[in-house]
């Protein structure tokens, strides 16, 4: 079972308190952060200028000189409150921080495998700020995580069919920007008897996935009531991108 899949019920800060302690799964614990977060480093460093190459070169350079190297992870103080808001600030401080010259340098040896090449779409769009790129790929992020988690559990519990209708009912659309497909449609692609049996599978799904995404944004915040200004904020992101 992959990492992410093994850590799926660990918040952000059971993960970082795991990374630091010097346990066997330590290491493990690490990577299922990096790799939670580092499409929104390279989100946010694309949006302030670099190219491709630089900014994967940068990516890989914070992920080397910050994480791997526990510098973020010891100083996260958990009063410092959202996860979102702490990986921010720290990338912005290492960004100036190879502006002047103190850390830049050729990367190599201890990263992480990551596909710039799937995530260089998705952010090449430079009509908004570094903050709001990084913060919309985070939110794009979450709700994939959320969408995978929710999809695992209707599989194992024979709901297949209520995850396919609503991922070509909601999901597809709201992340291609095209039209719905309509109840009556789907009922006949997928030989439903009528659109209320569609609405319905629709309907369960939906709920799966609303309980998946609490679980997810829950899990980049240390304390419980930060959560409802933090899904605002993030749909309001994922709404207006």
């Amino acid at each position: 079972m992959p990492a992410d899949q093994r850590h799926a019920s660990h918040t952000n800060w059971d993960l970082i308190r795991d990374a630091v302690s010097g346990s066997e799964s330590a290491s493990t614990s690490l990577e299922v952060v990096v790799r939670r977060s580092w499409t929104s480093i390279y989100a946010l460093i694309r949006a302030s200028g670099r190219n491709p190459t630089d900014a994967a070169d940068l990516t890989q350079g914070f992920v080397t000189d910050i994480f791997l190297s526990r510098r973020l992870l010891e100083s996260a103080e958990e009063k410092r409150g959202r996860f979102r808001t702490l990986l921010q600030s720290a990338v912005r401080n290492y960004l100036t921080d190879v502006h002047r010259g103190q850390t830049a340098k050729k990367r190599g040896g201890n990263s992480i495998d990551c596909d710039f090449s799937k995530v260089e779409p998705l952010v090449a769009d430079h009509s908004h700020d570094p903050s709001h790129a990084f913060s919309t790929r985070w939110a794009a992020c979450l709700v994939r995580a959320a969408a995978e988690h929710a999809k695992t559990l209707l599989h194992e519990s024979n709901n297949a069919l209520a995850w396919t209708l609503f991922e070509e009912r909601i999901l597809k659309p709201a992340f291609s920007n095209e039209d719905r497909p309509s109840l009556a449609a789907l009922a006949k692609q997928y030989s439903l008897r009528s659109t209320g049996e569609v609405a319905l599978h629709v309907t369960r799904a939906k709920r799966k996935f609303a309980e998946a995404l609490l679980l997810e944004v829950t899990s980049t915040i240390e304390d419980p009531r930060d959560l409802q200004e933090e899904v605002r904020e993030l749909l309001m992101l994922l709404d207006g991108r």
